[in-house]
């Protein structure tokens, strides 16, 4: 009979205890990050009486006769599964979508938590707002992160300037028309009046364009009537041009008229008359803004001009219209005939060849800051039968700057807003995860240590390996499901009532036996 007054008790004692851990679930269902925790029983030592036998030739065996000592308390586990994202507008308040934990950082100490419930602090280090604890991951060098490097506690400079930086590269990317310029067959006429003797004949010249640097000249009196032309004595008469537009015939235009040769452009006038006869190949603009080592930005615009087919020629020229130096070219000229400019080949399929002529460009800012050298890329720059269109994709220059802002993302990572509209990463937040969740110890402020049977933490970056990404501007929730916990209250209310009726039928046998003696 003392059995069952022991048993009683260790049921009571028990059902304490999970009431004890019901209540603090339901006393935690709105704490952030907080893990319900899960009571299991186990029945205790048992009294043999009688033990068992085997069977005999002439009987059958007989089973063990056994009392209980009663019930124990197996395990408080911690239930691992994850809380419901709850969005708060603030963006150092992160929520871990998936496995792993935050770290915090107490000297060499290593803490554990999901409650992601952060601030910076007034020397800028990111902290946990319950403990003051430091967030740990990596701090960013020059903009760069390296999660190979031992973890550290989390410092963002707030007031961090950045120094300007001039312009070394500009990356441009469109398209310029393949069939650009003057087309085959286009026919200029000039008209002029020849005289020869006391007569004057209207002679009317043709240009007809031959090729993509040949125009032919041919001519008709004022009846129609074909005449002999001829550039310094070559007949028939052809203007021919190099890729860069430039006139490389030379001599007289001269033309045959009424029995005598009569020159109508004379040899040292030929290119200027040319030019101003025949039309120009239509120029593609574009822009780019680049940035002076001051932080001082200056609007260079870059001119694509078709001479040949699959040929384009291309100059540089500042905002005052003057055309910029091209290493290895010179400030091109356009009134120079020995001025040149780089070329861009394309190949057949319109893509840019590898012989295009790519150069530095070289502008004085004037402002008492180093002149700006930068070099284009065009190999974004393509030549298909569409209309022209290259704009300027990006430029590496910045100016100075101050950070503003910080904002998260999935992967941990602390990116800085600066005044100069200039993003740069400053830090990234390390993620834990373990072997066993289970075997982590809770230290209080919905925090975990490492234990023995945890295993020891598996430190990354968020979204790595089995670890989970990061949801800024949210919270976990408290895990604890309110109608499971009152059913368990329920469960565990009526199992400590009937282990008390035990201890008192207990005490009512024994007072019969008492009474026995009377």
């Amino acid at each position: 009979m003392m059995r069952s007054l022991f048993a009683g008790v260790s049921g009571l004692q028990s059902h304490q205890t999970r009431m004890d851990v019901i209540g603090n679930n339901i006393a935690n269902v709105n704490t952030v990050g907080y893990k319900a925790g899960r009571v299991t029983f186990a029945d205790t030592l048992y009294q043999t009486i009688r033990s068992a036998s085997a069977p005999t030739a002439t009987r059958g065996g007989t089973n063990p006769v056994q009392v209980g000592l009663g019930v124990r308390v197996a395990s408080i586990d911690i239930i691992h599964t994850a809380g419901s994202p709850q969005p708060t507008g603030l963006q150092t308040d992160l929520a871990m979508n998936g496995n792993g934990f935050f770290v915090l950082k107490e000297g060499e100490q290593l803490l554990f938590t999901r409650a992601g419930v952060f601030d910076l602090d007034e020397a800028g280090w990111l902290v946990s707002k319950a403990t003051g604890l430091r967030v740990a991951g990596w701090n960013a060098v020059e903009g760069v992160v390296d999660t190979n490097q031992p973890i550290e506690e989390i410092r963002v400079p707030i007031g961090q300037t950045i120094p300007a930086r001039a312009t070394t590269e500009a990356v441009f990317e469109g398209n310029l028309d393949a069939e650009a310029g003057v087309p085959v067959g286009h026919v200029v006429r000039m008209v002029r009046t020849v005289t020869v003797g006391t007569y004057d004949h209207v002679v009317t010249f043709e240009f007809t364009k031959t090729s993509d640097t040949t125009w032919t000249v041919t001519a008709v009196d004022e009846n129609g009537e074909p005449l002999d032309v001829d550039v310094g004595g070559v007949s028939p008469a052809e203007l021919v041009f190099d890729e860069r537009g430039r006139l490389t015939t030379s001599g007289a235009l001269q033309v045959t008229v009424g029995g005598s040769t009569v020159p109508v452009i004379d040899a040292g006038d030929l290119a200027d008359e040319v030019a101003a006869v025949l039309p120009e190949n239509p120029r593609v603009l574009t822009t780019v803004d680049v940035v002076d080592s001051l932080g001082v930005r200056h609007r260079v615009i870059i001119e694509f001009e078709k001479t040949a087919e699959n040929t384009w020629a291309w100059s540089a020229v500042d905002e005052n219209g003057n055309y910029l130096d091209i290493d290895g070219f010179g400030a091109y000229d356009p009134a120079d005939p020995a001025s040149s400019r780089p070329v861009l080949r394309f190949t057949s399929d319109g893509r840019l060849a590898p012989g295009s002529e790519i150069a530095a460009i070289t502008l004085n800012p004037g402002t008492g800051a180093e002149p700006v050298v930068f070099t284009p890329d065009f190999a974004g720059v393509s030549q298909y039968g569409q209309p022209s269109q290259v704009g300027n994709r990006s430029q590496n220059g910045y100016a100075a700057g101050t950070l503003e802002e910080i904002r998260f993302d999935s992967a941990g990572v602390i990116t800085g807003v600066f005044s100069n509209g200039l993003t740069r990463a400053l830090a990234q937040l390390a993620v834990a995860t373990f072997s066993n969740n289970g075997g982590l110890v809770r230290a209080g402020d919905t925090a975990f240590e490492a234990s023995r049977n945890s295993g020891l933490p598996q430190i990354g970056a968020a979204g790595t390996g089995d670890r989970g990404t990061v949801t800024p501007g949210a919270l976990e929730m408290s895990n604890v499901d309110l109608s499971e916990e009152f059913t368990s209250m329920i469960i565990t209310q009526r199992g400590f009532q009937a282990n008390s009726r035990i201890i008192t039928t207990s005490d009512e046998m024994l007072q019969e036996l008492v009474n026995m003696k009377r």
